[in-house]
């Protein structure tokens, strides 16, 4: 029986990570760890949500989610960098956010 080609689509992927990491958890690592938790259970589940993306995975200082629009996804990242900007709690954290447009393969499972 012939296998069954791979799925591909097009999506649109945001990495994020916090600028300064390292220098900021030497500083202040449970304070560091405490904010960046913070700020993905609210402020980025929230934005993701607003705009249709879903969250693929939290890395140590960042993460990656998936967009069926690429104009979803700028919109989203620039939600984030507004809402960050407006933060007013130490310690201040920025966020570098990338965004990839192009054919993703879906493993079949």
């Amino acid at each position: 029986m012939p296998e069954e080609s791979a799925k591909h689509r097009l999506a649109c992927a945001m990495f994020a990570d916090i600028v300064g990491y390292t220098r900021m958890v030497e500083a202040n690592e449970a304070q560091t760890l405490r904010a960046f938790d913070d700020i993905c259970d609210g402020l980025v589940r929230s934005a993701l949500e607003q705009h249709r993306g879903r969250l693929i995975k939290l890395t140590g200082d960042g993460f990656l989610a998936e967009f069926q629009s690429a104009v979803a996804a700028v919109e989203c990242g620039t939600a984030i960098q507004c809402a960050m900007a407006a933060r007013e709690t130490e310690p201040h954290i920025a966020f570098r956010i990338g965004l990839h447009l192009g054919e993703i393969t879906e493993e079949k499972r």
